[in-house]
C-alpha cells in the first residue's frame, strides 16, 4: 500500500512571507524553547504534580474510581456475557447482528445444561459437602478455642497480642495482671480499673503516629516516670551512688525523637541508628550485641527450694489471706517451679506488696 505523499506547500508559502528578521527570531525562539525543555527540572515537576498535593485529593478519588471500575469490568464482564448468552435463542446465537441483547430470548440452553449435567443431584452433593466442611470447621475452631483458653503454651500471648490493636494490647512493662487474672487472685476485685481507660488519653495525643512511636510514648509516661527511673534513683542513692542516664540527655532526646521509625527498629535490628554509629568506633561484637538490660535472675531463683519456700510462706500468710485467694497465688508459684509457665514477674509483684504491707502494717515475719 503506497503511503500518501506529504504536502508542505502551504508551510513553504508561509515561510517565504517571513522577513529575515522574523526568521531569525523564530529560530531563536525555537532554540530557547528546546533549551528550556532539555534543562527543565522534571524531578521537581514530578514531586509537585505526581503527588497527592499535586493532583489534588479529588484527582486521586477520580483515579481510584477509574481503577476500581476498570477492575470490576475486567472481572465481571465475562460473567455478564455468559449470563446474557445463556438466555439467547439458537437464532440469536447464529445471528451476527445480535451483539449483546437477545432479540428473541430463550431458556433452551439453560434447560439443556440442567438435564445434560444432572444438575440437581450435583447441587445436592455440593450442599452436603459444604455442610460437612462447615461442621468440620466449627468443630476445629471450638477445639482450638478451648485449647487457647484452657492450656498455656509458648507463643500463646504472642498470638493473642497480634490479633489486637496496639491501643488494646500495649501498656508496657507496668502491665502485670489482666482483668480475668485480677478477678481470680483478689478476694475483692473492684473491676473498676481497665488499662485502656488509663492509657487512652496518652494514645489520643499520638493517634497520628506509627505503632513504634505510640509504644515509646506509653513507656515514657507509664514506665520511665515513676517506675524504673525512680527505683534506680532510690536504690543507687541508698548506697551512695550517683546513677546517670545519658540517653535521656535533652540534646540526645531532641535528636532521637526526630528519627524516622526505620532507623529505630527494622527487620535487620533494634536500635538501628545507634548501632550504625557504634560500628564506626566499636568492634562489631559490641555494636551488634543483642539487647540486654540488667535484670535480676528472679525467674531462676524462684525455682530454688529455699526461695520457693520463702515466697510460699508469704503467699499463705495472714496478710495474703486478707487480700488474695492464696490457692491461686500458690498455683502461680507451683506452675513456675515446675516450668509450666514463667510467672516470675507476677509472683514478684505480689510478693513485693506483701513485704511492703508487712513492714508497715503486719505482725508476721518473713524474709524479704
Amino acid at each position: 500500500m503506497a503511503m500518501k505523499k506529504l504536502n508542505f506547500e502551504s508551510e513553504i508559502k508561509e515561510a517565504k512571507k517571513l522577513t529575515f528578521k522574523e526568521k531569525v527570531k523564530k529560530a531563536f525562539d525555537f532554540k530557547q524553547k528546546w533549551y528550556n525543555f532539555r534543562h527543565y527540572d522534571w524531578k521537581k515537576w514530578a514531586r509537585k504534580n505526581l503527588t497527592l498535593n499535586g493532583i489534588g485529593h479529588f484527582g486521586w478519588i477520580v483515579l481510584r474510581a477509574i481503577i476500581v471500575i476498570g477492575l470490576c469490568f475486567l472481572i465481571l464482564y465475562p460473567f455478564l456475557v455468559k449470563a446474557v448468552v445463556s438466555f439467547m435463542s439458537v437464532n440469536d446465537i447464529t445471528d451476527s447482528t445480535v451483539m449483546f441483547i437477545p432479540r428473541e430470548g430463550s431458556t433452551y440452553f439453560i434447560k439443556r445444561a440442567v438435564y445434560s449435567m444432572n444438575y440437581f443431584p450435583a447441587l445436592l452433593k455440593t450442599a452436603l459437602l459444604s455442610l460437612l466442611v462447615a461442621v468440620a470447621q466449627l468443630f476445629i475452631s471450638c477445639v482450638v478455642g478451648y485449647g487457647f483458653a484452657r492450656f498455656k503454651f509458648k507463643g500463646k500471648n504472642f498470638l493473642i497480642r497480634g490479633s489486637k490493636d496496639i491501643e488494646e494490647r500495649f501498656i508496657g512493662n507496668a502491665f502485670m495482671f489482666n482483668e480475668k487474672e485480677r478477678a481470680k487472685i483478689l478476694k475483692n476485685p473492684t473491676g473498676k480499673y481497665n488499662h485502656k481507660e488509663l492509657t487512652k488519653p496518652f494514645y489520643d495525643k499520638v493517634k497520628d503516629k506509627d505503632d513504634v512511636t505510640k509504644m515509646q510514648y506509653i513507656d515514657i509516661n507509664f514506665w520511665l516516670i515513676g517506675d524504673i527511673l525512680l527505683k534506680a534513683d532510690k536504690m543507687s542513692m541508698a548506697h551512695s551512688l550517683e546513677v546517670r542516664v545519658p540517653f535521656l540527655d535533652k540534646e540526645v532526646f531532641n535528636v532521637a525523637r526526630t528519627l524516622p521509625t526505620k532507623y529505630k527498629v527494622n527487620k535487620s535490628n533494634t536500635k538501628y541508628a545507634m548501632r550504625k554509629a557504634a560500628n564506626q568506633y566499636l568492634p562489631d561484637m559490641v555494636a551488634e550485641k543483642k539487647k540486654l538490660g540488667f535484670p535480676v535472675p528472679i525467674r531462676i531463683w524462684l525455682k530454688d527450694e529455699k526461695y520457693y519456700n520463702m515466697i510460699k510462706k508469704a503467699f499463705t500468710s495472714e496478710a495474703a489471706n486478707k487480700y488474695f485467694n492464696t490457692d491461686e497465688l500458690v498455683k502461680y508459684l507451683d506452675e513456675h517451679k515446675e516450668g509450666k509457665a514463667d510467672n516470675s514477674r507476677k509472683i514478684w509483684t505480689v510478693y513485693m506488696f506483701l513485704v511492703w504491707y508487712n513492714d508497715f502494717f503486719g505482725d508476721s515475719e518473713y524474709a524479704a
